[in-house]
This record gives structure tokens, sequence and C-alpha cells, in this order.
């Protein structure tokens, strides 16, 4: 595009559209560069930026079954992808709700007590954590 600035003016003013394309994917917000140069006027570059307006996708976290003396291993997903890395902080806890039928840290598993993070790389929509559970000869319920 050639912008004419007439002879003792100071500036010149062009319209032009601009039309972001809409999508569903959460993302960083976007900056677009409008640059222009002359041989003899110094030229002063903006910017517009595109403001993200799609939700952020849903965490869940899958139940999973294991043995007594192997891993688990536990899916955490997304309901959408994102354009972003999507960092989560995990850690365990005993299940209360469940009763004599709970699993106990330190006895039945191994505790993950301060928060761990795993990311959910940007295009991505799930990643995997492992638990460590624990051998005992009690013949016992499952537990939760």
């Amino acid at each position: 595009m050639t912008i004419t600035i007439p002879a003792g003016k100071a500036s010149a003013h062009v319209d032009f559209d601009l039309t972001p394309t809409d999508d569903d994917l959460d993302e960083d917000d976007e900056t677009i560069s409008i640059t222009g140069s002359s041989r003899s006027l110094t030229f002063t570059n903006t910017s517009v930026t595109i403001t993200d307006d799609d939700d952020k996708p849903v965490l869940s976290i899958a139940d999973a079954t294991a043995t007594e003396g192997g891993t688990v291993s536990f899916t955490i997903s997304l309901d959408a992808v994102s354009g972003r890395d999507v960092k989560v902080n995990w850690n365990t806890a005993d299940d209360g709700s469940e009763g004599a039928d709970q699993a106990t840290a330190d006895t039945d598993y191994t505790a993950v007590t301060t928060a761990t993070e795993v990311t959910i790389a940007a295009g991505s929509r799930s990643a995997i954590v492992t638990v460590t559970t624990k051998e005992d000869a009690l013949d016992e319920p499952n537990e939760t």
C-alpha cells in the first residue's frame, strides 16, 4: 500500500480493514506490526493487538486402577486443545470419602506431597503422571 503525503502537510491518513480469523483455539493475544519506510521521512511504526476471546480448556483426571507393588498412571486431560503449554500442579492425597477401603499414603502408595508440575504441550490434549503402589501381605478389599 502506498500513502502519499502532500507537499506542505505533516501527515496523511489511510483507512484499511483488518479482519482477524476467528478460531476456537485458546491462545495468547497476538500482535500485528504495521511498518513503513520513506527515503526522506521518519516513519513511526505501530501495532495492533488481537485479543484472544476463546475459553480456556477444562482439566480432568481419569480414574485408574493398579495392583499392589506396581505403578498406576493417571491421565490429565484437556477438553479442548490449547494453543499454549498448560502447566498443571498435582499431588496425591488420601480419599476420605471411601471409609475403611481407603488407600493410605506411604502404606499403600508412595505419597507425592509437594506440588509436582506436569506440562500438557501446546497442541496436545493430555499428559500422564505416575504413582507407585506398595506391596503388603494383608488380605483386604480394593482401596482408593
